[in-house]
């Protein structure tokens, strides 16, 4: 997983007072059976990252992760297709990674069959689910094909203060890099928010300065959990939803940095005007 530094000064004082605006909320632990919806990836160069399937009404059924979970770290480019690991429920009622994989391609023809969002600040692909997109018939390891739906993805106008501001409470859910049988399960992490603008801030990612409006988690991530879901729960409803992804950390910090929900939808969005 790459490491980047926050290069603004307000995002660390931001930081060191985000304990004192007094918000108290549970952090959110997501139902057993949700987390079957989240993936383990392998790409060719051995390197480990999450994904996790969304359902939409008119693209059918999606994967997402980070684009440099299934690009090379050497050139850049987007590789034709990537491993990914089913899940089942373990004799524990918990969800484990399969030890045997499946091929999900990226390419066919030489045809894309994912979408990246415009702004290269944001590391997202969005993969199709479709007869060439996948070569199973069982996708994660059900009866049938489950994802988020959409209405579970935090839009754009939720971000606002009353809803989403430091101090509340959220799970990361991975396959964090190393752990003990590190492929065969998930790892929950459990923080808060330690910061988010609502505006966009300047970050130094392998030496290049890209802005977004960056959501800072105190959790310590690990390598893995890269395209990794990040929950929360709706202070108005008390309903768990999906705030974000993780995209990076700084792990002597023990900081977080996951990218906004809203930028899967907007990606959605251009998938449903093709």
């Amino acid at each position: 997983m790459k490491n980047y530094w926050v290069i603004t000064l307000v995002l660390a004082i931001a930081f060191l007072g985000s304990t004192s605006k007094g918000y108290c909320q549970t952090v959110p632990h997501l139902p057993e059976s949700d987390k079957r919806f989240i993936v383990r990836l392998c790409n060719p160069e051995n390197k480990q990252g999450t994904g996790f399937f969304v359902s939409d009404s008119i693209c059918g059924y999606l994967l997402i992760t980070n684009r440099h979970v299934v690009s090379s770290s050497k050139t850049g480019e987007i590789f034709d297709s990537v491993q990914l690991f089913a899940n089942n429920i373990g004799a524990n009622g918990k969800v484990i990674s399969s030890d045997s994989h499946q091929t999900l391609y990226l390419r066919h023809g030489g045809v894309p069959l994912y979408v990246e969002h415009p702004n290269k600040s944001v590391d997202l692909i969005v993969v199709g689910i479709g007869s060439i997109g996948v070569e199973f018939s069982n996708p994660a390891g059900l009866d049938k094909l489950y994802g988020y739906k959409r209405s579970f993805i935090c839009a754009r106008d939720r971000f606002n203060p009353s809803a989403v501001n430091d101090g509340m409470g959220v799970q990361i859910i991975g396959f964090s890099e190393p752990l003990p049988q590190k492929d065969q399960f998930h790892i929950s992490r459990f923080g808060h928010i330690s910061y988010y603008p609502c505006e966009d801030i300047s970050v130094k990612i392998d030496g290049v300065v890209q802005s977004l409006d960056w959501l800072v988690i105190d959790a310590s991530s690990r390598g893995g959990d890269s395209g990794g879901p990040l929950f929360f729960s709706d202070p108005k409803s008390g309903a768990i939803c999906l705030l974000g992804f993780v995209q990076a950390i700084n792990q002597q910090d023990e900081l977080c940095y996951a990218i906004p929900s809203y930028y899967i939808l907007e990606v959605i969005d251009l998938l449903r005007h093709r």
